[in-house]
């Protein structure tokens, strides 16, 4: 997490303000910018399904200090963090790592920039998640909320909203939706807003291995006991037969 989000305030005219002075304004508050610490989120809803974890630096997989075939499944939290060089090496080990049948969940508000490769087409991490960027949307003036597809693995779940900086998160300025490609890929959540998905799974089916990639990052689902059960859910998809 070396990405710094500034929370974003709407200033409109009042008694204490000048009529002029509107309009968007970034404030500096460190703990709603970047407190360094959301793997809690992820800890935490492991340990509430009863599951042990180690954590690494995303660049301690890039240059392969930590090699991820040594793992029944890999959670990435991408963040708000956008594609770059560096981003580009960690893609290839996911990609590779999907391939050879590992489980991945992946999250992040940037999930755009990961999925598309040169002109426009679906990078290789793209083609083992079984999903492609439909679109990207600046919410940086609302919450978003999600609700899980009935015949998906997050069936028994319940609807969630992610950005609210007020429970142990952060703001997020924007999100990707996403799309189901090939066989054995389907939409998990939704934006009831909007049209594309807020998460997509794949099972494997059409080989490799079995995928949940979120179009928003996982520790930003506003409630604790909604993150727990999306773990939940997650890592009982894993443990299945396609």
């Amino acid at each position: 997490f070396g990405r710094f989000n500034n929370p974003r305030q709407t200033l409109r005219g009042t008694n204490y303000i000048m009529p002029s002075a509107v309009g968007k304004m970034d404030r500096v508050i460190p703990r709603l910018n970047n407190a360094f610490d959301y793997i809690v989120q992820h800890g935490k809803a492991l340990a509430a399904n009863g599951a042990a974890f180690d954590s690494c630096q995303r660049e301690s997989v890039a240059n392969g200090t930590i090699p991820l075939n040594k793992y029944d499944a890999v959670i990435w939290a991408a963040g708000g963090q956008r594609t770059d060089i560096a981003i580009l090496a960690e893609q290839q080990v996911l990609s590779r790592y999907l391939a050879q049948g590992g489980s991945l969940v992946l999250s992040g508000a940037h999930m755009a920039d990961a999925l598309r490769g040169p002109e426009n087409a679906p990078s290789d991490l793209s083609r083992q998640l079984h999903a492609v960027p439909a679109d990207a949307a600046d919410v940086s003036d609302r919450f978003l909320s999600f609700v899980p597809v009935k015949a998906s693995l997050f069936r028994r779940n319940e609807p969630g909203v992610i950005g609210d900086a007020r429970q142990q998160g952060y703001f997020i300025n924007v999100d990707c939706r996403l799309l189901p490609e090939g066989t054995g890929a389907q939409a998990g959540l939704l934006y009831p807003e909007s049209s594309g998905a807020a998460a997509v799974q794949y099972d494997g089916s059409a080989g490799g291995g079995k995928a949940v990639c979120f179009g928003f990052p996982f520790e930003c689902v506003s409630s604790e006991k909604v993150r727990a059960r999306l773990m939940g859910d997650i890592l009982r998809f894993f443990a299945s037969h396609p």
